[in-house]
């Protein structure tokens, strides 16, 4: 599901995630080809290391800080959809669903009104099946309705355990769902975090698009009832204004 699937507590996270993490790093090291080591510096390695450093000590611990006050919700979402002027457009996100087919967002999703619940670890994922059962229960006899989950693996010596959570993912998501979840393990994360908006990656992420793959709405962390309200709502008001093309 993610690293803080396999660590201690994170109120322990001090002791334990920095020693896990430098062996990771180093295991992974001795992977790298000598050609691609000789060629860098020390001092671009030790940049590289500090960089990694600063982004783990700003992420995950000030992420973990505001989950402990405030539960990682930084705001109650709209009472309604915005408008298409305003909207996003949903970034690529191309990938491989747990039943290793390719897929690449938004197209997959395009011409249907699309719920997609994005999480980067177990707490986020099992915070996003808050949005999707009621969802699921209201839309999912509906044709014109689609529903994706995307897992987002951060950084290298996370990468390196795809295979390992993959596994650990297709026991836990059930079969009917294994071909509309991807785990998106490529780059450019920072890009999609500040397009869509992600704030805390400890809780999980919704996104509602309309049929041209633009986020009409979003939510995060634990939903409230109005929150869920309006995202039954709002999906039924994107059936009835859009047509699919």
């Amino acid at each position: 599901f993610g690293v803080d699937s396999i660590m201690l507590p994170p109120w322990r996270c001090g002791k334990t995630v920095v020693p896990f993490l430098c062996r990771t790093a180093r295991s992974c090291r001795h992977r790298v080809p000598r050609r691609e080591l000789s060629s860098r510096s020390k001092e671009e390695r030790a940049v590289e290391r500090q960089e990694i450093w600063s982004d783990i000590s700003r992420g995950y611990f000030a992420d973990f800080h505001e989950f402990r006050k405030t539960g990682g919700k930084r705001f109650e979402a709209a009472d309604q959809l915005c408008s298409r002027k305003e909207a996003t457009r949903f970034p690529l996100i191309s990938g491989r669903s747990l039943t290793r087919e390719g897929v690449e967002l938004p197209a997959a999703l395009k011409g249907h009104v699309s719920l997609v619940l994005i999480s980067f670890r177990a707490y986020g994922l099992r915070m996003s099946q808050l949005y999707l059962e009621p969802f699921a229960k209201e839309f999912g006899s509906n044709m014109s309705v689609k529903v994706f989950e995307v897992s987002l693996v951060e950084k290298l010596f996370y990468r390196m355990l795809r295979r390992w959570m993959e596994r650990n993912l297709k026991r836990e998501i059930p079969r009917e769902r294994h071909p509309s979840f991807m785990v998106y393990t490529g780059g450019g994360l920072k890009a999609i975090k500040e397009t869509l908006k992600l704030g805390n990656t400890i809780v999980g992420h919704a996104h509602l698009l309309d049929r041209e793959g633009l986020v009409r709405w979003r939510a995060h962390a634990t939903p409230t009832d109005r929150e869920l309200q309006t995202l039954l709502r709002c999906t039924g008001q994107l059936l009835k204004d859009s047509k699919p093309k």
